[in-house]
């Protein structure tokens, strides 16, 4: 089968199933590109890396957000994941006539190897990495930390803190939302000596000692007000300081992994629209 057949796995009916198969088979070119002028000749590895984690994740908010587009066009998830990754392990899988059309497979084969390469934890727990782990793991391109810990086996929420620490040290720095590359040696050479940090704000609504921080809860709260756009700072305001940041910041974390939420570029968050219905049900349920 094709990668033209697999993906035309499910009649297409309706302008929504046509939209869906078009990210699905966006996300197909961008990991292996194609021949015919439709792909973008620049595709980065970090977009490459999240069509490679897309297409290949077997569990977590990736194979979530696969396995829902998949159904939406009839296309059994698992099944491509199973070709996709056929495709990356197999060298004789592009010298046949079926798949005349990729052209970067070569570049596709070389992230899954070395995520396949990517030690494993030393414990069914995540592993904890320092910052001078995570120096000497972060490959040379950009990457995303979402794709870094797919390739450490840990969680992403473990990478936050050594980045940090990194990027105040100047030794890497930001190329993107949550995406992260060393800085070049001959910059680290001639680079300034860090800025201090700013200092944090008095919080102007003291946080309750019995602060709502069950997740379901918090959710319901938070997609309710994001009906309008609000930045984390209006949402703290908006709730009086009644609920816990830590899990405001969880809700919107994993409503973006999700497609639940979306982020302007003023770091304003706000409900998608898929998400509408799903907010009225549960308020009537209430």
């Amino acid at each position: 089968m094709s990668l033209g057949e697999l993906m035309h796995g499910g009649r297409v009916k309706s302008p929504e199933e046509n939209l869906v198969f078009a990210i699905l088979s966006r996300a197909v070119q961008d990991l292996f590109g194609v021949r015919d002028g439709s792909a973008r000749s620049g595709t980065t590895d970090a977009v490459m890396e999240d069509s490679l984690t897309f297409f290949t994740a077997e569990h977590g908010p990736w194979a979530a957000r696969r396995k829902e587009l998949c159904e939406a066009v009839s296309i059994d998830h698992e099944a491509l994941r199973r070709r996709i990754v056929a495709i990356l392990e197999s060298e004789a899988e592009t010298t046949r006539g079926e798949h005349r059309d990729v052209s970067h497979t070569g570049r596709a084969r070389a992230l899954w190897a070395a995520r396949k390469a990517a030690p494993a934890p030393e414990t069914s727990r995540q592993r904890r990495y320092t910052a001078d782990d995570v120096l000497r793991l972060l490959p040379d391109q950009p990457t995303s930390i979402q794709n870094l810990a797919q390739m450490l086996k840990t969680g992403f929420k473990q990478l936050r803190t050594p980045l940090s620490k990194l990027e105040g040290r100047g030794l890497v720095e930001r190329t993107g939302k949550d995406v992260y590359r060393k800085v070049p040696q001959s910059r680290k050479l001639a680079a300034p000596p860090p800025s201090p940090a700013p200092l944090i704000p008095m919080r102007l609504h003291p946080v309750s000692k019995r602060a709502i921080s069950n997740y379901a809860n918090v959710r319901q709260i938070v997609h309710g007000l994001l009906i309008e756009p609000h930045a984390f700072r209006d949402l703290i305001f908006a709730t009086n300081g009644d609920v816990s940041e830590g899990t405001i910041r969880s809700v919107l974390n994993n409503g973006l992994l999700k497609g639940e939420l979306s982020r302007a570029d003023d770091g304003r968050y706000q409900l998608v629209t898929s998400a509408l219905p799903q907010l009225s049900v549960a308020a009537n349920s209430g």
